[in-house]
């Protein structure tokens, strides 16, 4: 029975982020392909009337490259001067709102680092010992710099978990860090988790 047991649960984890994957995949696409659906069933209805019956799976195609369409226009003019005023406007009214701002702030939050990440804003992984000796905990390297003495040091942002958006900025003499073999995405990853996804052998 016991033996029972285990093997379910060992399923159940090992099942669990295909299946919330492919939730979330479908939601995702769901919500995407709506928009989309709508306006290519009402150009076609208004072009061909009820002459011929479009096939459900052409619809979902067809919407699927109209909002891919829509996000590459969206995301081209936010890169604009208007859009990104446009877009700072909409910032502000949304975080006028008691409830709708933290849920917004959190996501954008979460979506500026994955942006930061993709732009390189971080060099490296490194251990350091903080807030004391003997204790150690992950930073990302964002610059160098030396001292009157010559002394190489390292600029350091000190992520908190579980939104490493928010953190530390550290300055620290290269000698007292250790460099992790560990990549930006790895080590966002194990501080996201709260060191649940972390390599089995770490770098001290």
């Amino acid at each position: 029975m016991n033996s029972f047991k285990k093997y379910i649960v060992t399923g159940l984890l090992a099942i669990l982020p295909a299946a919330f994957t492919w939730i979330i995949i479908v939601y995702l696409y769901n919500i995407f392909t709506s928009p989309g659906s709508y306006v290519v069933t009402l150009v076609y209805n208004f072009l061909y009337g009820n002459q011929f019956e479009i096939n459900d799976y052409i619809i979902n195609f067809l919407s699927f490259l109209f909002t891919l369409l829509f996000i590459y226009v969206f995301g081209f003019v936010t890169n604009r001067f208007i859009g990104k005023s446009l877009i700072s406007l909409f910032d502000r009214l949304v975080l006028k709102i008691p409830v709708a701002k933290t849920i917004y702030k959190t996501i954008k939050q979460l979506t500026n680092s994955i942006a930061d990440t993709q732009a390189n804003a971080f060099e490296k992984v490194v251990s350091i010992e903080y807030p004391k000796k003997g204790i150690w905990t992950i930073a990302m390297v964002t610059g160098q710099s030396v001292d009157k003495n010559n002394n190489a040091y390292y600029h350091l942002f000190l992520p908190t978990t579980p939104n490493p958006t928010s953190g530390f900025m550290l300055i620290v003499k290269k000698s007292d860090v250790i460099e992790s073999r560990m990549n930006v995405e790895e080590g966002l990853k194990t501080i996201i988790s709260g060191g649940m996804v972390a390599p089995e052998v770490n770098d001290l």
